[in-house]
């Protein structure tokens, strides 16, 4: 069955108060004509009736090499096209708790080693809690903290970007255009999100959320 994928409400809150922090910033990207960016597979078949003005005849249909927009899979395949590239060309891992959000973690701390897992992100007090670092430990000096992070979350043909790394966010964004199977547009930051508008304090990390314009 279709259906548009969208990382859930809870996620979204949980992800800002985790790094509701100074140095975390946040990028709102549209993929450009998402939903006809994954290729059929070849025992996939889809047709269509020519459009008005085009006339084929009318015993003859079309047969559609792409997704549609309006098809029944289309926002699915995009999905699934979205994980592969996300996950083998930009290196970043999916949750199970949420597939539509996806992590990337690394050392900022000079002589550090080994994988970034969840008992090292809570053995420097949690994301929230990270202590400023004093520039000549970083490996990263845009980023302040010991461990950098890339957060993606993903809703239908949107793609958020929560990261206190701009260097991350970068090579994300570079993999992806490597791959060329994705095409993502900067909209801006990500001050709206399914209706809700956020608003970020950058010195002390405050968030608010409100619906003003449904009031």
């Amino acid at each position: 069955t279709g259906f548009s994928p969208t990382c859930s409400q809870t996620s979204l809150r949980l992800v800002l108060g985790l790094t509701a922090a100074p140095g975390w910033l946040s990028w709102d990207y549209d993929a450009e004509s998402a939903f006809i960016s994954a290729q059929l597979q070849p025992h996939e078949y889809l047709y269509m009736r020519a459009l008005p003005g085009y006339d084929i005849g009318a015993e003859y249909v079309l047969e559609v090499r792409r997704n549609l927009y309006g098809s029944v899979e289309a926002s699915r395949k995009f999905f699934l096209l979205a994980k592969e590239v996300y996950t083998t060309k930009a290196g970043m891992r999916q949750l199970h708790s949420d597939p539509c959000v996806f992590v990337k973690y690394e050392w900022n701390v000079k002589g550090e080693e080994g994988p970034v897992d969840n008992d090292s992100v809570f053995l420097h007090g949690s994301f929230n809690s990270m202590p400023i670092i004093p520039e000549h430990e970083r490996r990263y000096p845009n980023c302040p903290h010991a461990i950098c992070a890339l957060i993606i979350l993903l809703y239908v043909d949107n793609t958020a970007i929560r990261t206190n790394a701009p260097h991350l966010k970068d090579a994300f964004l570079g993999a992806v255009a490597k791959d060329g199977r994705i095409s993502l547009v900067l909209e801006g930051m990500l001050n709206w999100f399914l209706g809700v508008r956020f608003q970020y304090d950058h010195i002390t990390g405050a968030i608010t959320a409100d619906q003003e314009a449904y009031i």
